[in-house]
């Protein structure tokens, strides 16, 4: 495992600047009387939540729709799937900053596709089975931030 490629420890930097500024954005434009706020637990599945949304942000160096569809790890649907069955007063969210904005698609067991996908530019092979999400789909929240500034 390559943990320390720095292809690896910049993506984590730049994740971790993305969440705070998404946050930031998600607390005074969607969220100002049901803050959101980041887990501590960095092994957490998903990024940050409320009383009423559970939420994981992924950051692309792409256009929403530069492809049909946008990936994100099947283990995230998976809990999402599971998890929504338990607390039906949440909803789970996810969240999508691409380099024309920041995007949204709230969980839904009938849309997305299952194939594989991943990477193997990080110093090791991080192909697996991954979820698809139709850009279709996707809520535009803004163009205001993005992935490139």
């Amino acid at each position: 495992m390559c943990e320390n490629h720095p292809r690896k420890l910049e993506d984590i930097k730049q994740g971790n600047y993305y969440e705070r500024k998404v946050l930031k954005w998600l607390n005074v434009n969607q969220c100002p009387t049901d803050k959101l706020f980041l887990y501590r637990n960095k092994f957490n599945t998903f990024d940050f939540s409320s009383s009423k949304v559970i939420g994981e942000l992924k950051s692309r160096n792409i256009k929403h729709d530069d492809y049909n569809d946008l990936m994100i790890g099947l283990n995230k649907l998976e809990e999402a799937e599971i998890e929504y069955e338990k607390r039906v007063h949440k909803k789970y969210t996810f969240y999508f900053l691409c380099k024309d904005g920041l995007y949204s698609w709230d969980f839904k067991k009938d849309e997305y596709d299952i194939r594989m996908g991943g990477r193997c530019d990080r110093g090791r092979d991080e192909r697996k089975l991954c979820g698809f999400i139709d850009t279709r789909n996707l809520v535009k929240l803004t163009t205001k931030i993005n992935s490139i500034s």
